[in-house]
C-alpha cells in the first residue's frame, strides 16, 4: 500500500523559471499535488530579491536556462537559504537534480518523486 500525502495549507514552492511554457507546466503539476507555486519572472537579480523577501523551503530552477549559469544560481540560493531544497528541472516529468547548501545531494526521476521523497520541505504529512 502506498502512502498518500496531505499538504500543509502554507506549503509553497518558488519557481525560478525563464520559459513561460515550462513555468506553466510546473505550476500545473504542483497544483495537481495541491502545492502553491510562486513564480519569479525575470532574471537572477529578481529571483535573489524574491528569495530575500519570501524565503522558500523549496526552490525550482530552470535547468535548461540558456542565459544564466544554473550552477551559479544554485550556489547563490545555497548561500541565501542553506537549509532549503533546490531542485533543477526543465519539466515536471523529466529527471531532476537536488541540491542543499549549494551542493548536489542526489537526483530523482521526476519533480513529483523528488517532492514526495523530501516531503518535510514542502510541509507534507505522510498518512496511510
Amino acid at each position: 500500500m502506498t502512502a498518500s500525502f496531505e499538504y500543509a495549507a502554507d506549503a509553497g514552492v518558488l519557481l525560478v523559471y525563464y520559459s513561460r511554457d515550462a513555468r506553466r507546466e510546473l505550476e500545473a503539476a504542483l497544483g495537481n499535488m495541491r502545492l502553491e507555486a510562486y513564480p519569479v519572472d525575470g532574471r537572477a537579480p529578481d529571483a535573489t530579491e524574491q528569495l530575500k523577501r519570501h524565503p522558500a523551503r523549496v526552490i525550482v530552477i530552470d535547468h535548461a536556462a540558456r542565459d544564466v549559469s544554473v550552477a551559479q544560481a544554485v550556489r547563490r540560493v545555497g548561500q541565501l537559504l542553506p537549509t532549503s531544497l533546490v531542485i533543477t528541472a526543465s519539466s515536471a516529468c523529466e529527471p531532476v537534480e537536488l541540491y542543499r547548501a549549494g551542493h548536489r545531494i542526489g537526483e530523482e526521476d521526476s519533480l513529483e518523486k523528488a517532492l514526495r521523497k523530501h516531503a518535510e520541505y514542502v510541509g507534507q504529512n505522510p498518512r496511510s
